[in-house]
């Protein structure tokens, strides 16, 4: 049976609805590698088994945990997620497990966590290698226990999520290296769904940029009929080290700019193909010029390609735009 995850839905035959059409941060797929993903997921979604999800920033994480509980017997309860390496460990930590009244300076009253906001549903930690070593004993024991003690109680309180995690890095590799707790791991890692990256499963490019072509369409009042004949092959040829949100980034790009009924190669010009980057002469050089020149430019061309919006600059690089902001000095682009 054809199937796919689009805007965190897993979508069949006989599925129901999208519940928001609006959300194009989707996942296609009919290459042999997603089938096998899509034959995982038809699996642990009407259970309520731990799922840690890996998989390169963009190949769509949060989707296919949206898709989990969407199909999951929890499907009514709440899906909350949470970004682990997005906050400092003491934010992390009341913001998972909540705090009393008086708790902390400013703490003028109590407030729930968010494994009681999640409680009948899901609870999704994103990048949980982020979490401090600290902080994971304390999730260990709300797994364990199912309950949580908010900060400045004395009092547990009892909790029911399920639970949903992933990283875009190898979380094996940081437990082996001493960053991440063993048991943690393991009561995480019950079924593992391992997400491809967009270069390895190109075959599914052109239904991705379809998709895409057609929601920004919609989203944008335009009335493109598709491809000129060289584009898709030259789409296909590009890494996309951002996945899918790059290529729907580039997308949406494309659309708002293209000048014909049609999108063409001239229409991406933000990035080159191995083919096209094999035919600049090359010129040895000492490896730190060589290396601040890679970064120069590759700074610039997403800065092209977002016509200098830095904060749209930075979600592509997935850095802080505080962080940018110092890149560009230290790189010597203008700003």
């Amino acid at each position: 049976m054809g199937m796919f995850v689009e805007c965190g839905v897993l979508k069949t035959n006989t599925a129901r609805e999208l519940r928001n059409e609006a959300d194009f941060a989707g996942i296609l797929g009919q290459s042999a590698i997603m089938q096998g993903v899509f034959a995982l997921l038809r699996q642990v979604m009407p259970t309520d088994v731990r799922v840690l999800i890996s998989g390169e920033s963009g190949t769509g994480k949060e989707c296919i945990a949206r898709a989990i509980h969407d199909g999951s017997p929890r499907q009514q309860g709440p899906f909350v997620a949470v970004d682990c390496g997005a906050l400092p460990a003491n934010l992390l930590e009341s913001e998972l497990f909540g705090y009393v009244k008086g708790a902390f300076t400013g703490a003028d009253r109590d407030r729930k966590g968010l494994f009681e906001e999640a409680h009948g549903g899901t609870l999704f930690l994103d990048e949980i290698v982020n979490m401090p070593m600290e902080l994971q004993a304390k999730l260990l024991r709300a797994i364990q226990e199912s309950e949580i003690r908010p900060l400045g109680s004395s009092q547990v309180r009892k909790v029911n999520a399920r639970i949903i995690a992933a990283a875009s890095e190898s979380v094996r590799d940081e437990m082996i290296a001493g960053k991440f707790r063993r048991d943690l791991f393991y009561r995480l890692n019950v079924v593992n769904i391992n997400l491809p990256a967009l270069r390895e499963r190109k075959e599914d490019i052109p239904i991705l940029a379809e998709h895409f072509l057609s929601a920004m369409n919609k989203k944008y009042g335009k009335h493109l009929t598709g491809f000129h004949a060289d584009t898709m092959a030259h789409l296909e040829a590009y890494a996309w080290p951002g996945n899918i949100r790059e290529l729907e980034h580039a997308m949406e790009r494309a659309v708002v700019l293209c000048q014909s009924d049609q999108l063409r190669q001239t229409d991406f010009p933000f990035f080159e193909t191995p083919a096209a980057a094999g035919n600049t002469l090359f010129q040895p050089r000492p490896w730190d010029e060589a290396i601040f020149e890679l970064k120069r430019q590759y700074l610039a061309n997403v800065l092209k390609y977002t016509g200098g919006a830095k904060k749209q600059a930075a979600e592509i690089l997935q850095i802080q735009p505080t962080y940018l902001s110092r890149l560009l000095k230290n790189l010597r682009i203008e700003e």
